[in-house]
């Protein structure tokens, strides 16, 4: 731990206001650079804004507030990032693990089944630029998707990278030549694995779109 964050834990360990405190942004997961800031959530007992620091930004907000939080991006940020203080008694570990989770599969994977037709069809019409966008944004719905299936929202696009299996290979050669043959291939392979989960999104769609 460096300097700086060293001594924002000292101060909030002794500050009776501040009930936690979480590392996020790229400082989070070594994806910093030598002039990138802090990002630190703050957990308060009181609506009191945190002190303020050059280069540290400080989302706060108040355990009450937390305990009632629905997850969003902005959750997301707090839930992906690392824990340097908790005086909650693991209260906050069980409302980090609520806000991680996620167990809508569907709507995901209608999208991402949608962005997949639409990039087809703009590879047919000789459409480079429409059929490469539908493949990465099909691709990006389809993360959510898997993420979904196993019960948590999904990372952020730039910490995938080693959390997707035998499918990021297979998401990689799409992005670089959005092939259609190789994409209907991932389609009916990721078809199977929602099968085996109960998941039948793919059977509202005509079979002819999905060819």
């Amino acid at each position: 731990m460096d300097e700086l964050l060293a001594e924002l834990v000292r101060e909030a360990e002794a500050d009776e206001d501040t009930l936690a405190l979480i590392l996020g942004g790229s400082r989070s997961v070594g994806h910093e650079r030598e002039n990138s800031d802090y990002d630190v959530y703050y957990v308060r007992r009181v609506p009191t804004r945190p002190p303020q620091r050059p280069n540290v930004e400080t989302p706060w907000l108040t355990l009450d507030d937390l305990r009632a939080i629905e997850p969003d991006w902005w959750t997301d940020g707090l839930v992906q990032g690392r824990v340097l203080v908790d005086k909650t008694g693991g209260e906050l570990d069980a409302i980090i693990e609520r806000l991680s989770r996620a167990d809508d599969v569907a709507k995901p994977y209608d999208a991402y089944l949608n962005a997949f037709v639409r990039g087809k069809a703009a590879a047919r019409r000789g459409d480079e630029l429409g059929a490469r966008l539908h493949a990465a944004d099909s691709l990006r719905y389809l993360a959510q998707a898997l993420a979904a299936l196993e019960g948590r929202r999904p990372r952020f696009l730039d910490r995938l990278s080693g959390q997707l299996g035998a499918w990021e290979p297979r998401f990689l050669s799409i992005l670089r030549t959005p092939d259609v043959d190789e994409q209907k291939a991932l389609q009916r392979d990721i078809a199977a694995l929602m099968e085996q989960h109960g998941v039948e999104t793919h059977r509202e769609w005509q079979p002819e779109q999905l060819a």
